[in-house]
């Protein structure tokens, strides 16, 4: 019998993190997404930057989320909080349903 993953429901007043043994780069072209476990890379393609140390666990998803609207590199972009919220909701929830991204404690 195939065991079903739980599914975790994303919250902006919550902290995430990498899973252990995933490691990730932002590129000017998108997210890349390296898991050392098969070895996989999942590429992300976006326009959106985060920053390097986006899923540090530090802040909540939702002060991520509004501090990554700061970076000039997204200003170039006329990226609003609007797009950014929509893009990353979606982005986001599907790392964490593929295990990518997990709750920080």
């Amino acid at each position: 019998m195939q065991q079903q993953k739980k599914q975790q429901k994303l919250n902006l007043t919550k902290r995430y993190r990498l899973n252990d043994g995933i490691r990730f780069r932002q590129e000017h072209f998108g997210m890349l997404f390296y898991i050392m476990k098969y070895p996989r890379l999942i590429f992300l393609s976006t326009n959106i930057y985060l920053g390097n140390d986006f899923f540090d666990g530090k802040q909540t998803l939702e002060e991520k989320i509004q501090n990554c609207i700061l970076f000039p590199e997204n200003h170039r972009y006329n990226i609003n909080i609007s797009h950014v919220n929509n893009s990353l909701m979606s982005i986001f929830s599907k790392l964490i349903s593929k295990g990518i991204l997990v709750e920080h404690n």
